[in-house]
């Protein structure tokens, strides 16, 4: 019985560390642009209520908010503070939308 929970044990640690790491650094940064490519525009809410994590849980939000700022750094989003809601969309719409601003004149 030992034996069991002792192999049931080390494959969930493992699971769990392979979860820790899909869901930190660069891995989650794909998942977060990719919720904002689907979904925008979006806020920092949104994106976490989409990972199924806990909205009112402040790390979440710290951590959602910094990969926000690192990919408008990247010049991958665009982001516009709403109240107190920071919003942000693909740079390829702003593109899009300055294109369509052009043929119009």
């Amino acid at each position: 019985m030992k034996i069991q929970f002792a192999i049931y044990f080390k494959i969930f640690y493992k699971l769990f560390a392979i979860i820790n790491y899909i869901m930190r650094g660069k891995m989650l940064q794909k998942i977060i642009f990719q919720t904002i490519q689907d979904n925008w525009p979006v806020h920092v809410r949104e994106v976490i209520n989409i990972l199924n994590w806990d909205v009112m849980n402040i790390t979440n939000v710290s951590k959602v908010r910094y990969h926000f700022k690192e990919l408008e750094k990247k010049k991958k989003i665009r982001t516009k503070k709403i109240g107190r809601a920071l919003v942000a969309w693909p740079i390829d719409i702003e593109r899009l939308r300055a294109i369509h601003k052009m043929l119009r004149e």
